[in-house]
């Protein structure tokens, strides 16, 4: 099962997430299934363009334009709380290593 995610960490466009549900299809072995898949794909193969997530989301799970601007939304507010939150663990870093130099 594939869903509108929530990984903030997802630069452009909704993120994809998977779900819980799946389709059984049988056993395999261990050793079949090394010797008989595809080779692996690199990093750069694996990225899914924003419209592409878009589209697969909205044609294929039914998922609305709005759903996925509030997910949007909720994801860019995350990441905001998230930049501020390293601001100022490095402020009070630079307070803590000022406040050295008075020793």
């Amino acid at each position: 099962e594939r869903l509108l995610g929530d990984n903030p960490s997802c630069l452009f466009g909704p993120p994809i997430g998977i779900g819980w549900s799946y389709v059984e299809k049988g056993c395999l072995s261990l050793d079949t299934f090394e010797s008989t898949r595809p080779p692996r794909r690199t990093m750069k193969q694996m990225l899914l363009p924003r419209a592409v997530r878009q589209d697969m989301l909205m044609m294929e799970w039914n998922v609305s334009r709005g759903e996925i601007a509030n997910q949007i939304r909720r994801n860019t507010k995350i990441k905001n709380q998230r930049k501020i939150t390293v601001q100022r663990m490095d402020d009070g870093t630079d307070k803590v290593v000022n406040g050295m130099d008075y020793l």
